[in-house]
């Protein structure tokens, strides 16, 4: 089989079929478009559950007769913790500094002494900033003698862990419903396309053509319709954001975009195009002379 016949065939079915293959290509951008905008939307929102994951913070507090000898043991101690990805000692002293700042009244104004004990100010890493994650942690923490108290905001986290199952569980339905829709559609788009050159399929099997050397041209056609549908979602998607960044609302300041997404859809839109070709074209070349 000579493939610049099969890359001459495929390129001149767009000539041959220019309507059905605008509306191919069309399809693909507007199920791209449509798939591209949800994952988009789908991903940031992702990006917040674990931003707002790293935020979490831990206060160990420790019996104010620690030394500076054990305190640096604690936070060496700490910092190895799985999970645990930073750690900072707060003193008496900045203890007593922080609370002058938050409340404008200097503790030993108040008190004889410094009341306040030192205590550790742990972050975790997103994917341990769950409930799960933390209820294994803190048994960690409190194997040390000196700590006297562990301290951090559970209602915070349980809201973040219920939010993010939500939002996974739209996520995944939502996102195959998408996705299946634009298969279907795709794939009965091309079977159009495909079903105006029935006839042409019909004389190639009649002159003793094989199989592949039909089905071949059309896969490739389907592939660079996907690829072509990608590339002008590309293009749309970026219009739109620019259009809405500049005149609506500055999307910019909160919708990050990798830039391996826009090669991603063209990608996507190869595959979903060569998929939609061979469930059509089976079925034509199946097809009995007689019918």
């Amino acid at each position: 089989m000579s493939m610049k016949y099969i890359l001459k065939e495929s390129i001149s079915g767009f000539r041959r079929a220019r309507l059905s293959s605008f509306v191919s290509v069309s399809t693909i951008m507007l199920s791209l478009v449509l798939l591209g905008t949800f994952l988009l939307l789908s991903l940031n929102a992702q990006r917040l559950v674990t931003e707002l994951r790293s935020r979490l913070e831990i206060d160990v507090f420790l019996d104010k007769t620690a030394t500076d000898a054990e305190l640096e043991g604690i936070k060496t101690f700490f910092s190895r913790i799985r999970g645990v990805s930073q750690v900072r000692l707060i003193s008496r002293e900045e203890a007593a500094s922080i609370f002058q700042k938050e409340f404008g009244e200097n503790i030993f104004e108040i008190l004889e002494s410094n009341p306040f004990p030192p205590s550790f100010k742990l972050n975790v890493f997103p994917e341990y900033g769950s409930l799960d994650s933390l209820d294994r942690i803190l048994p960690e923490l409190k194997k040390i003698q000196a700590v006297t108290d562990v301290e951090y905001n559970r209602q915070y986290i349980t809201a973040i862990d219920k939010n993010a199952k939500i939002l996974w569980m739209i996520s995944s339905g939502v996102g195959f419903i998408v996705a299946l829709a634009s298969i279907f559609l795709v794939s009965n788009t091309i079977r159009l396309t495909i079903y105006a050159k029935r006839f042409l399929i019909q004389t190639m099997k009649l002159v003793g053509a094989t199989t592949n050397f039909i089905r071949t041209p059309f896969l490739i056609e389907g592939f660079l319709q996907g690829l072509l549908g990608g590339v002008l979602a590309d293009l749309a998607l970026i219009g739109l954001f620019t259009l809405i960044d500049a005149n609506l609302f500055p999307i910019s300041r909160y919708l990050q975009i990798n830039p391996g997404f826009y090669l991603a859809l063209p990608g996507f839109g190869s595959l979903l195009g060569l998929v939609g070709s061979i469930i059509s074209v089976r079925k034509f070349i199946s097809m009995r002379i007689s019918e």
